[in-house]
């Protein structure tokens, strides 16, 4: 059985029925053609058992001859398919979607024009907030739909990764009282005098020493505009 271009937009059946060691059965199979692009269908036949109660459709043989690129030489017959400059034979990494530069960022041997999955993280590229670069876990800090591994502000504060003293926590102030390069929101010390914050009784004022005459744990610290800082206990 052959459909040509011109039988598009059909739905085609081809039936036929018989006995087999007392059993009947039915072959037959349903194409639908759809547009111009198909230039030959052709089927041997799909079977189905009637005595086992279910619809047990095998597919013994099938052929379908496109013409992909539309140069008028069907695809089975046509060196390059879809006519991208890469020989389909040995080389092109997708014979049927044109892709002259075979860029495969997972190096699956599918390029990307036709793998589902680019980066190889076993998440589809649909669903995946980075495409182009595996991130099986799909973090995302600031839940803007962009992975963190292709997010150039991972926090969403403004601040774009490589300049932010906190490129996970979202701090635009950048406040850093120590000047050690990590953001007081996230760095463990925030006045650098090597006591922990949760810790430290004055954590925004270096006192290593952790001076307290009257042992309360916390120490009063004011910055007068002309002498600089000062504490007093209390």
């Amino acid at each position: 059985m052959c459909l040509s271009a011109s039988q598009g937009g059909q739905s085609v059946r081809v039936f036929d029925e018989g006995a087999s060691n007392g059993n009947t059965y039915d072959r037959y199979v349903r194409f639908h053609v759809d547009g111009p692009g198909i230039s030959r269908l052709e089927a041997d036949f799909v079977s189905r058992t009637e005595s086992s109660g279910n619809a047990d459709f095998r597919v013994i043989n099938a052929c379908i001859a496109l013409d992909a690129d539309s140069d008028g030489v069907s695809d089975h017959l046509d060196d390059d398919m879809d006519n991208d400059g890469v020989n389909d034979t040995n080389n092109d990494n997708c014979p049927s979607i044109s892709n002259s530069d075979q860029l495969d960022t997972d190096g699956d041997g599918a390029g990307d024009a036709c793998d589902g999955d680019d980066d190889g993280d076993s998440v589809a590229d649909g669903a995946d907030n980075c495409p182009l670069i595996a991130n099986s876990d799909q973090a995302n800090v600031d839940g803007d739909g962009f992975g963190d591994l292709c997010d150039a502000d991972d926090d969403g504060d403004g601040i774009a990764d490589g300049a932010d003293n906190c490129p996970l926590m979202a701090n635009s102030d950048q406040a850093n009282v120590d000047g050690d390069g990590f953001g007081d929101l996230c760095d463990a010390d925030d006045d650098g005098d090597g006591i922990a914050d949760g810790a430290d009784n004055c954590p925004l004022i270096a006192n290593s020493d952790q001076a307290n005459v009257d042992g309360d744990g916390s120490v009063i610290c004011v910055m007068p505009m002309t002498t600089g800082w000062h504490c007093r206990w209390r």
